[in-house]
């Protein structure tokens, strides 16, 4: 999630919340904005999920998807559907694809990390990009997908 968006989105949820309940210390501090944050990320959630169902038109200047869309050389549509698709995976899921696709880190060393054969993250990768993709697992597409990041693992520059 783009942290501007949840950044601004929690700290009105908190200021709200303050004002609504009258803030005076109980529950403590940290689990008071704890629940900001929450909040605000179920919201951020919830508000693209329904731009996706309508299909709005993404502005690919202004666009939390911005990102995506350069570096997977998606379509703006296709970097909302990925990202929306990314945050709705369980934490566990999404901490090693985020290593290994967001920050181009080596499959062996991700997978080392959380616990996990480098065939199993590979499989993990593999099943996740055919969901968020829309295609088949043993399309051409997929695998060159797949192909692209075993070659950036390779390449020592």
């Amino acid at each position: 999630m783009d942290w501007h968006r949840v950044t601004r989105r929690a700290m009105t949820y908190v200021a709200y919340f303050a004002a609504l309940e009258g803030y005076r210390g109980n529950p403590p501090l940290d689990e008071f904005i704890a629940r900001g944050i929450d909040e605000a990320i179920e919201s951020l959630i919830e508000e693209d999920w329904s731009s996706e169902r309508r299909d709005d038109p993404i502005d690919p200047e202004d666009s939390p998807y911005g990102q995506v869309s350069l570096a997977g050389d998606l379509s703006p549509a296709q970097a909302r559907r990925v990202t929306l698709e990314f945050n709705i995976q369980p934490v566990r899921l999404r901490r090693p694809l985020f290593a290994a696709l967001v920050d181009n880190r080596p499959f062996a060393e991700v997978a080392e990390e959380f616990g996990l054969a480098t065939s199993e993250l590979e499989g993990l990768v593999r099943t996740i990009l055919a969901h968020m993709l829309r295609v088949d697992s043993t399309t051409a597409a997929l695998e060159d997908v797949l192909e692209e990041l075993n070659d950036l693992e390779e390449d020592p520059s």
